[in-house]
């Protein structure tokens, strides 16, 4: 139907275009810069731009007060570039294309696609990069392929070249921290030395066990220390797990243990067994005083472990263990990755200037890694849990949520399976207790063992009982401690591991980070760093670290058939959904019906939900920021977000307890909006730049709408329902 409207003469940043409307403000337009077209298009509302003008024109229209709702009719891809770049929708060549609804890569993609001959060659890498951010998943021929594909303007054997460039750099980049490079030590073959040699003085002082995993570092550090006692030397042993420090030095006479010692009897011990962030207890610090031997246990994870976590006191740690391998007589740091970092923490204790590596590297090559999708690994372990000639198997996974949810979903495949789950929340009790200290032993009354990074060095399971072996990771632990967790079952020979990216860790650049006077919080920051774009491209660095260490690396995409996937995921949008649904609940419920759950909640204090002292955290988060619970209305900068933090760190031990989500560490270099963006999104809820307002953030509409209409949908749930 032909538009018969009145047009109206308008000229935007010295660029006119035509307004084909009987009213100037409207609440959607259609933008087209072919004029035939116009007059045919049946809509209320036409805006008719030149090519020339098309961008300033439509950044015109979404600055106007009223934020009419555009939509391109593209005729070419030029313009479909500027409509992408702008985020309005676009119709062109039959399809609609709606830029907000994409996500990060497919909009990369598509923006590829209608590129030119001339601007190609600029937006490659970015597309590369995308296509290769699962690789080996996405081989490098499949990525360029695929974008050839997408625009045969594309040169293969430059896109090849290019490709193969940005893998050998992520190569490089992921590497570097895995080996050791740096000198000034002596380096000796492991298994030449006795035990006395590591603190008789005759060899050195400072040595670094830098053996695989698997060749009998734990064994030769209880010997190590055996041996210490039968000479009446005092010495410590410091490790980063709670389980390690449980299930190490077993049966020694005075050994003491950290967690079991009553203050005073301290003095009936020889060896103190701590977890580093116990290391400065008070009652611990006469017999620290005395000490002949340090025995670091997995040295760079235990120093990755002060200087990545949320600790309070992480510097005080770091300068604790410092002083004590100052003072002691002899060091002893046994580390599977042992890189340059460690080499220049031992140089810094110049009293002890005689450094002795010794080595011990283990030939993987018989032993099989195969990299998968995630969801097919899923698959095959509800076909493992299924089959009529059941075979025992071990799942390894990076998240306690998993763990718990993977052990429901086996039981409704096979209700008959017995299964031990191991992780943080329950590594104290009885049955995993027993497991940790005689593993071959319990191992055989159990068909599945699920763990998470609760265990990721000093146990060993050397029964053949458990012949597969599947691992679940989704890039919350490093690539370092997957192969540590994977290499706990000794026997096995082939590792089917499901692998797929995280959702983005931010501060991995660290041309970024801002530098302050502090060194620790800088070399922090740094850490963090690299730690980020371990777990960012924890596809890629589970392959080339795996390959480093020697394994026989193989890669499968295949996908698992449609119908055959576990029940539930932990990511699913359904969990994500139940999850947003019961925090906004416990916000807006009244506190009185929180502590009366409290009250009526008998579980352990770990299992319990605490919902009054979430409902005040809650509370407490939007009150600080400035947000309506209710509306969502109301606006923060970053002002507010810093205190909201200040605020949250002044009670921090609460805070964890609610397990909303895992505190950057206090002090160290930080963007505060970002850490709030994380928190607002435990509820659903978007935060975005407020356009009226410089520096201030504002809940996304569509945020607020959907999760309005999700408590609508609910609206009979109450808080003896939430799970």
């Amino acid at each position: 139907m032909k538009n018969d409207f009145k047009s109206k003469q308008i000229v935007v940043n010295e660029h006119s275009h035509t307004l084909i409307n009987n009213n100037q403000i409207f609440s959607k337009a259609f933008i087209t810069c072919d004029h035939e077209k116009a007059l045919n298009i049946d809509a209320e509302t036409v805006i008719i731009a030149d090519n020339n003008s098309l961008q300033s024109v439509i950044q015109y229209y979404k600055g106007a007060s009223y934020s009419p709702k555009l939509t391109l009719l593209a005729s070419s891809h030029s313009e479909v570039v500027v409509a992408l770049d702008e985020e309005i929708k676009i119709r062109f060549q039959d399809r609609t294309i709606t830029p907000r609804s994409l996500n990060k890569k497919d909009f990369v993609l598509e923006r590829f696609k209608h590129l030119s001959k001339n601007e190609i060659y600029d937006y490659a890498g970015k597309a590369l990069f995308h296509q290769l951010s699962d690789f080996p998943l996405t081989s490098i021929e499949t990525a360029v392929d695929k974008l050839y594909k997408l625009n045969s303007e594309l040169d293969v054997i430059w896109a090849l070249g290019r490709a193969n460039y940005m893998t050998n750099q992520k190569e490089k980049r992921l590497l570097s921290r895995k080996k050791i490079t740096k000198k000034g030590y002596t380096k000796s073959w492991a298994p030449l030395l006795k035990p006395h040699s590591y603190f008789d003085g005759e060899l050195g002082e400072i040595f670094i066990e830098n053996g695989s995993t698997g060749t009998g570092k734990s064994k030769k550090i209880r010997k190590i220390i055996e041996a210490s006692l039968n000479k009446g030397l005092k010495s410590v042993f410091i490790c980063h797990r709670r389980s390690i420090a449980s299930t190490s030095l077993q049966d020694i006479d005075g050994v003491g243990y950290y967690d079991k010692l009553i203050p005073g009897q301290e003095s009936e011990i020889q060896c103190l067994v701590v977890v580093v962030n116990s290391i400065i207890k008070s009652n611990f610090a006469e017999f620290l005083s005395q000490i002949d031997l340090v025995i670091l246990e997995e040295g760079r994870q235990v120093f990755d472990h002060i200087m990545s976590g949320a600790w309070k006191h992480a510097e005080k740690f770091h300068n604790k263990v410092l002083s004590l391998c100052h003072q002691a007589s002899a060091i002893v740091i046994a580390d599977a990755d042992a890189n340059d970092d460690t080499i220049v923490f031992a140089q810094q204790l110049k009293n002890k200037p005689n450094i002795r590596l010794l080595y011990n590297k283990a030939d993987f090559s018989g032993i099989t890694i195969e990299l998968c999708r995630y969801e097919y690994i899923e698959y095959k372990i509800s076909q493992a849990a299924k089959e009529p000639n059941f075979n025992p198997f071990i799942v390894a996974t990076d998240t306690q949520d998993r763990v718990n949810n993977l052990h429901n979903e086996l039981l409704e495949l096979n209700p008959a399976l017995k299964i031990l789950t191991i992780h943080g929340d329950n590594n104290k009790e009885k049955e995993q207790q027993a497991f940790l200290k005689s593993p071959d032993v319990i191992a055989e009354s159990y068909d599945v063992i699920i763990h998470n990074s609760a265990i990721t060095s000093s146990v060993s399971i050397t029964t053949e009982r458990f012949r597969k072996h599947f691992g679940l990771f989704e890039g919350i632990v490093t690539s370092s401690n997957v192969i540590q967790m994977l290499r706990r079952n000794r026997p096995c020979k082939h590792f089917y591991v499901g692998i797929k990216k995280p959702f983005k860790f931010p501060n991995s650049d660290p041309n970024k980070v801002e530098l302050t006077e502090n060194e620790f919080d800088n070399k922090c920051s740094l850490l963090e760093c690299e730690e980020n774009y371990d777990k960012n491209n924890n596809i890629s660095a589970l392959y080339f670290s795996a390959k480093h260490e020697g394994f026989n690396v193989i890669v499968n995409s295949s996908s698992p058939p449609r119908t055959e996937k576990l029940a539930n995921k932990t990511t699913s949008p359904v969990d994500k959904e139940i999850t947003h649904l019961h925090n906004l609940f416990i916000l807006r419920s009244d506190i009185a019906d929180c502590q009366r759950y409290d009250q009526q909640d008998k579980r352990t204090n770990s299992k319990k939900k605490h919902m009054t002292l979430c409902h005040e955290f809650y509370q407490l988060i939007f009150d600080t920021l400035g947000i309506d619970k209710m509306l969502g209305n109301g606006s923060f900068t970053q002002i507010e977000a810093n205190k909201l933090l200040d605020k949250i760190y002044a009670r921090e031990a609460e805070f964890k307890r609610i397990k909303l989500i895992n505190l950057p560490r206090k002090g160290k270099p930080s963007v505060g909006t970002n850490t709030v963006n994380n928190i607002l999104s435990k509820f659903g809820l978007i935060s975005q730049r407020a356009k009226s307002t410089t520096g201030h953030y504002k809940l996304s509409a569509n945020s607020i709408r959907n999760m309005n209409d999700l408590l609508l949908k609910n609206d009979d749930l109450v808080i003896s329902k939430i799970r």
